[in-house]
């Protein structure tokens, strides 16, 4: 997967909003690599591996052909997700 992030100093990189670039504001660079991990940060604050990670028009209820249901890897259990999201581990290549 390719994927456009902002860089963090001593630190993960950020997921950068469709559309944003540098005129924007921070530096942005694309990173090419593989899904490694996906998980939703719950509203309890823990973090749940899942399975995928809907649209974002099934996950706000838009999408006639998806529910939109966060589900956790493993066990079926949908996930109450928090206004936090998701975070997708990719491994990236050098």
């Amino acid at each position: 997967m390719e994927w456009t992030v902002i860089p963090v100093a001593d630190g993960p990189f950020l997921e950068t909003h469709h559309g944003l670039d540098e005129t924007d504001g921070p530096e942005v660079i694309d990173v090419t690599g593989t899904i490694v991990e996906l998980e939703a940060i719950e509203r309890d604050g823990s973090r749940t591996t899942i399975a995928r990670v809907p649209s974002g028009r099934a996950l706000r209820g838009m999408d006639e052909d998806e529910a939109g249901d966060v589900i956790e890897l493993y066990t079926d259990r949908v996930v109450d997700v928090s206004d936090d999201g998701f975070i997708v581990t990719v491994e990236v290549r050098d």
